[in-house]
């Protein structure tokens, strides 16, 4: 309807304009030397007009002429260009689809046009990788640097992850430590370093970067509290302490759920026995089990020479009846039964923990209490299923 409306102003105003130039047509009389011009004063204005449109054409056209040259080289450029990002476009799903040699061809075709030469050089060393071609990788590894020095950082980091990638974790350290004296604060090179030292089994050097690692939440939380209690407990187990403060402070510096961990608190429980400190794991291990019950802190437990071996024994009775049905609790008490060498009570516990499951372990201890009793025939017999799983 705005159209109609439009087109219906628009035909008026040119019928009314038509009509003002009829009733006054104007005159124009122009002399130069013998030269005489006479015309309306519209017919002169429309001539005007033409002329000045005609002007402006030729304007435009001897620009466009001039910087022709330079149009057809931008041209050039845009479809050199758009024929690059083809090429790491193709050379990309190669990649993806494990066709390492097209990948690197395409890549290397696109690397043509400078300002996608830096990526393209990276995924071709990634495709040369990919097809266990080293020295081509490092080749273009260096012809990246070459391309964009500027960007040096970004191919250490990747010559790292193919050091990771290729199991050489020793040669991926030392291009970690010295990125990070370059950029501390990376987040990214922590994660990589923290891969480097698992792959090493080096958790005493992860262990002082955990605070970081927690703060800088490069992994999700599960997976975070798995690394910690996996990298203390190897702590634990694996360094060798010359003093028994060096085995405290450790302690000291673990989370406070780490130590109601059972894996954790054996480790501790054994550097305390280590260190002559016997009453002490004991107590340890009691309070746990008092608070927070596991199996394997009662079969730790079991292990040690309490100096009340009545009261031990009496707790672990007392653990066990909420625990009836667990086969390694009823062989832990057996364990103690026959440390006090209460043979009847040993071999109910055996005998319980071997209807729910049958060891090789049960069988021979059934053979030790049984030879104990006396029963020489069914301790051999015991004894002889007992070495029969082992064989």
């Amino acid at each position: 309807m705005k159209k109609i409306i439009l087109y219906f102003l628009i035909i008026l105003a040119s019928v009314w304009l038509g009509i003002k130039i009829y009733q006054h047509p104007g005159y124009m009389l122009l002399a130069y030397q013998h030269w005489l011009i006479e015309s309306t004063v519209w017919f002169f204005l429309l001539v005007l007009l033409l002329l000045f449109f005609l002007f402006h054409f030729l304007l435009n056209l001897l620009k466009q002429t001039a910087i022709l040259p330079k149009r057809l080289e931008r041209w050039f450029n845009k479809r050199k260009l758009n024929k690059s990002i083809e090429r790491l476009n193709k050379g990309y799903m190669n990649l993806i689809l494990g066709k390492w040699k097209k990948a690197e061809k395409n890549f290397l075709k696109g690397a043509k046009k400078k300002p996608l030469a830096f990526v393209n050089y990276l995924l071709a060393a990634e495709a040369a990788d990919s097809n266990l071609e080293k020295e081509k990788r490092n080749s273009y590894l260096l012809k990246a640097q070459g391309v964009d020095p500027k960007n040096r950082f970004v191919v250490d980091v990747l010559q790292a992850e193919f050091c990771l990638n290729n199991n050489q974790p020793e040669q991926a350290l030392v291009i970690l430590n010295k990125l990070r004296e370059q950029k501390p604060r990376e987040s990214y090179l922590l994660k990589l370093l923290t891969e480097t030292y698992l792959l090493l089994d080096d958790y005493l050097n992860l262990q002082p970067l955990l605070p970081e690692i927690k703060k800088s939440q490069i992994f999700p939380e599960d997976v975070y509290l798995e690394l910690e209690k996996v990298t203390y407990l190897h702590c634990f187990q694996d360094r060798f302490f010359s003093d028994f403060s060096e085995v405290q402070s450790l302690w000291n510096k673990l989370p406070r759920y780490l130590r109601h961990d059972p894996s954790i608190l054996i480790a501790y429980a054994d550097h305390l026995q280590r260190w002559n400190r016997n009453n002490e794991a004991e107590e340890l291990i009691r309070k746990e089990l008092k608070h927070h019950y596991s199996k394997e802190l009662m079969t730790h437990y079991v292990t040690f020479k309490s100096k009340a071996p009545a009261k031990q024994l009496a707790l672990g009775e007392k653990w066990l009846k909420d625990h009836a049905d667990d086969p390694d609790s009823l062989r832990a008490m057996g364990m103690l039964c026959l440390r006090n060498r209460l043979w009847g009570q040993a071999k109910d516990y055996f005998e319980g923990s071997q209807k729910i499951n049958p060891t090789s372990q049960n069988y021979l201890a059934l053979g030790y209490v049984y030879e104990q009793l006396g029963e020489n025939e069914r301790a051999l017999h015991y004894y002889r299923k007992g070495f029969k799983d082992w064989t």
